[in-house]
């Protein structure tokens, strides 16, 4: 028996075993969300209006997308709401990096690593939104944890995120 996280990564699981021959039975289990009592987010991160992203700095997250959206909002002028990357860095994303090396300490795209869950919840619940664009999920766990605090969600259109969230993001 196979127990699959959503029913999207069921489906790919089962071609790629039909592929080489046989099927075992499977379940759809999706996982549950836990969220830790809130804390106090970090001094000067929750100041005004400000965005989240959360989850690996690494390129099927699509980091570079968001890094280029907030680059065209400062180019036109006027105020820019914060963007806080929230998350550690990954693997083979060094042009992501050597932007994210070269952001100014206190301009409008942030990122932070190292948080607790009670301090990654305070943020999630005063954010304006939580944004993820990733290319590809198996499940995709920030999004749930961010909607479940209530905090609006935009993300990609993957299958797990409408399996997941319907019409919520």
């Amino acid at each position: 028996l196979v127990i699959h996280s959503t029913a999207d990564a069921r489906q790919r699981s089962e071609a790629q075993m039909a592929r080489m021959g046989r099927v075992p039975p499977g379940v759809v289990a999706n996982l549950g969300v836990e969220l830790p009592a809130p804390g106090n987010a970090p001094a000067g991160l929750a100041e005004g209006c400000y965005f989240v992203t959360l989850g690996t700095i690494e390129p099927r997250k699509n980091h570079a997308l968001l890094l280029d959206v907030w680059a065209r909002l400062a180019a036109r002028g006027g105020e820019v709401p914060t963007l806080l990357i929230l998350g550690r860095r990954g693997w083979s994303n060094a042009a992501v990096f050597a932007r994210l090396d070269a952001l100014p300490a206190d301009g409008p795209v942030r990122e932070v690593a190292g948080l607790g869950d009670a301090e990654v919840t305070a943020l999630l619940q005063g954010a304006a939104g939580f944004l993820f664009p990733s290319f590809a999920e198996g499940f995709g766990l920030p999004p749930l944890e961010a909607a479940s605090l209530g905090c609006p969600v935009v993300a990609s259109d993957l299958a797990v995120t409408k399996e997941l969230l319907g019409d919520y993001a």
